[in-house]
This record gives structure tokens, C-alpha cells and sequence, in this order.
């Protein structure tokens, strides 16, 4: 999808061979490109070749927005962050994705053996120095909300592109 400058385009991850059952996106203006989601690093793979569909490599992201912290959604984050790819998400969420010994536990005592090929293991990201609050310029008719899937999603829980987007969260 393409407006206004702003180009969103999803990225399959195959999550355990299934079309369609998770994702992440891929946001570019000009010559920003930023993903929404790393999903689990499982999917590691899967995401390498969305992005060389699209012409780019890690290399080239600016940065990986994050709606919360879970495994599906942020477990290939530590794969993705650099010195120019910092991770945007919720000052609460930051000490795990810093540290993630925690979150691999509790998804090990969940899944069991089952957890590298269902998810992944979690590496640390790549730590940036400061914090702030980011706002992108996006379309005024695009629209998105949700809780997470645990009902404690970490970045805003309303998303509205009335002209801006705020994305309250800490650069890490």
C-alpha cells in the first residue's frame, strides 16, 4: 500500500509453514525504512527474503518499531538491531529486550524442546544511549488499533494517522 508517500508492505514470515499467520511490515518515506514487528526468530529466514524481495537487506533498516515484547512479535529484534537500526518500543518493554534471560525462560518452560522451531531463542538488541518520542508523517484515513495478544500491548493501544503519528516509546 502506497499514499502520500508513505509505503507499508507486509511481509509473510510462514510461521510453522502457515501462509499468513504472522507478520511484520515494512514502512518507507523516502529514504526511511523502518519495520513494524521483527516476529519470532524462527522466522529469521522468511523475513531476509521479504526484505531482498523488496530490494533491501538489514543493512538498510533505520530502525524496528515494536508493539510488545512477546516472542511472535519481537524475537528476531537482537538479530535486527545495529548502530543504525535502533529498536523503538515501550520504556517498559526495554529491560527485556536489553536482557532477554527472562522472557527465553518463561517461553522455555512453555514450549519445552518445542521453542527453537516454534519461536527461537531471543538474542539481547543493540543498545542506543537515549530515549524520545518519534512521530511520522503517514496518511490521514489509515486507522489501526489493538491490545496485543495477551491483552498488554506495550506501544500505544490506539494508533491514529490524523496527520501525525506518535509513537510513544524509547529508542534503545
Amino acid at each position: 500500500m502506497t499514499e502520500r508517500g508513505v509505503n507499508i508492505l507486509p511481509i509473510d514470515l510462514g510461521y510453522m509453514g502457515k501462509k499468513e499467520a504472522a507478520g511484520a511490515f515494512l514502512v518507507t518515506q523516502g529514504q526511511t525504512r523502518c519495520l513494524v514487528e521483527s516476529g519470532p526468530a524462527s522466522c529469521l529466514k522468511q523475513l531476509m527474503a521479504g526484505l531482498e524481495s523488496a530490494g533491501l537487506s538489514v543493512q538498510d533498516l533505520n530502525g524496528l518499531i515494536l508493539t510488545h515484547i512477546h516472542l511472535d512479535h519481537a524475537g528476531a529484534s537482537g538479530y535486527l538491531t545495529s548502530n543504525d537500526c535502533h529498536a523503538y518500543v515501550h520504556p517498559r518493554g526495554a529491560r527485556h529486550l536489553i536482557d532477554p534471560e527472562r522472557l527465553n525462560a518463561s517461553a522455555l518452560r512453555v514450549f519445552g524442546t518445542r521453542l527453537e522451531s516454534e519461536l527461537g531463542v531471543m538474542k539481547p538488541i543493540k543498545q542506543s544511549p537515549r530515549g524520545f518520542r518519534w512521530n511520522v508523517d503517514l496518511n490521514r484515513r489509515s486507522y489501526v488499533q489493538g491490545t496485543g495478544d495477551s491483552g498488554t500491548c506495550q506501544a500505544p493501544s490506539r494508533l491514529d494517522f490524523e496527520g501525525r503519528w506518535e509513537v510513544t516509546c524509547v529508542l534503545w
